[in-house]
Order: structure tokens, then sequence, then C-alpha cells
């Protein structure tokens, strides 16, 4: 007879949230109609003023959650790291989508290699109305995820954050997440899991990142990526040549997104005087 199939580990995902109530009722949602047999949902939501407390109290108890003053998103994973019961432990923010099938998948990946620390996956990019967008980032981060290596992730982030999961015991083992850190608190845990574990890589869409214009990421891209250039200084010194093509890289990016920001606004000030010349 064939061996039984292993048993899918308990997953435990951490939402931190603050101030989200917009999208939070979709990113709950996408969380629980996953139907995994093994789940648990925890919010920390950092004392939102927005209705958010009234959403998280229509689920009853089919979640867990908190809401309180935090220190920021950092401390708020921390929180709900230490709440969480289960062997693995998902990130997703509470604007932010799983895939259909998501958690499936990433279950049967980790009972199937148990050698496994870590895994990440693919990931697309949606609008605040949930239509997908950017989709040649999607593709290049796409291209680099499936070739991964410590080396290229010294050179970029190249891993989704929402679309990366983790088996409860490194991250104890690794320390909490740095809450000094304001942007890329995911990608100082990357390059430290990284040092020791390799991921595996699930070769499918897990998840949907929402970018619009009051996401950390949109708002404040070049502080990012000169936290993560500093970040890659610090957890790789030895790897020089890395380094380089990490500074190279975020001039290119930095660029890129000042581009796309200035075209975005040159497109709200084409629609703003069309509509001005219609009401001549």
């Amino acid at each position: 007879m064939p061996d039984p199939a292993p048993s899918l580990p308990f997953i435990s995902v951490v939402m931190p949230s603050y101030n989200k109530a917009a999208y939070l009722r979709q990113s709950v949602d996408s969380v629980l109609c996953q139907n995994y047999p093994s789940l648990e949902l925890i919010v920390v939501d950092g004392a939102s003023t927005d209705g958010t407390r009234e959403i998280l109290k229509s689920y009853g108890t089919r979640i867990r959650w908190v809401s309180e003053k935090d220190g920021g998103q950092a401390d708020a994973l921390n929180k709900g790291i230490a709440m969480a019961s289960g062997e693995i432990i998902g990130w997703l923010n509470a604007d932010d989508l799983y895939e259909p099938g998501a958690l499936a998948a990433v279950g049967k990946y980790f009972a199937e290699h148990p050698e496994r620390m870590w895994l990440t996956g693919l990931c697309s990019i949606i609008d605040e109305h949930g239509r997908e967008i950017r989709k040649w980032i999607t593709r290049y981060k796409d291209y680099h995820v499936r070739r991964y290596c410590y080396g290229a992730l010294v050179v970029q982030n190249i891993i989704s954050q929402m679309a990366t999961f983790m088996r409860k015991s490194v991250f104890e083992t690794t320390c909490p997440f740095n809450t000094q850190l304001v942007y890329t608190m995911d990608y100082d845990m990357w390059l430290r899991i990284g040092k020791v574990h390799s991921p595996g890589i699930l070769d499918q869409k897990l998840a949907k990142f929402r970018m619009y214009a009051e996401t950390k990421s949109y708002k404040g891209f070049y502080r990012q990526f000169k936290e993560s250039y500093d970040l890659a200084k610090k957890h790789a010194a030895d790897q020089r040549t890395s380094l380089i093509l990490h500074r190279l890289h975020r001039v290119k990016i930095v660029s890129v997104y000042t581009l796309l920001v200035l075209l975005k606004n040159l497109t709200a000030v084409k629609v703003w005087l069309i509509d001005r010349f219609r009401q001549l």
C-alpha cells in the first residue's frame, strides 16, 4: 500500500492593521474563504479610528483580534506571532489578498518538505479597485524569484512578503521583526533567515499586493530603498559585488518609481484640465 499523505500543518495568518477599514473585510474574507482545515487568523489592529473594530466584531469567533496602540507594523507582527498557535506563519496586510487555494498549496508543500524552514511564491499587484496593474514589475520579480539565490537577494528584495510563509520555529530562532525599521522589516527578516536556510519556491500565484497612493511603499519609496541598501550592507558586508549591484539597482528603481509618480501626477493634471475645459 502507498504511504499515507502527510497531514497538513496548522497555519496561523497574522494581519497587522491600522485604519484599513475600506479593504479589511476583503482581506479577512480572502483568508477565511481558503477553507483550509487547520487555520487561525489573528488581526493585530493599532487602535484604528475608521470603523475597523466594528468589522472585526462582526466575525465573532471566526477570527482572533486585538485593537490597541502599538509601536508600528513590526511591533504588531511580533505581537501577533507571539499569540499564534500554528506551526506555519503567514503575514498578510489588511489591504492585501490571498489567491484561492494559496494556503492549501502552502500547507501541502510544508507537509511534503519537512526540511524547509520557509517558502515564497508569486504575487501580483492590484490597485485600490482590485484591478491588476504593473504587470511588468510582476514579471520581473517572478523571473528572479524562480532563480533565487542569496546573492540575488542581497542585490534586491525579490521576495513578496504576502506570498511568504515560515515555520514558527525558525522565526523564534532568528529573533523578532526589527521594530526600528519602518519600510523593510520583511527584507531584514529574509536576509537573516536566508543566511541559514534557502526558501522553497512555489511557482504559482499565492497573493495580491495592493498598491495605491496611501500605501507606505508608494509614498515613501525613496526612504524604503535607502533602508534596503543599509540592510544589505549590514547583512552581507562580505559580498562586495552584490552590494555594488544593489546600489546600482537602487538608482535604477528609484528613477523608475519617480517617473511613475510624475506620470501619474501629469495624468491627474490632464484630467483636471479637461474637466475644467468642459465646464467653460
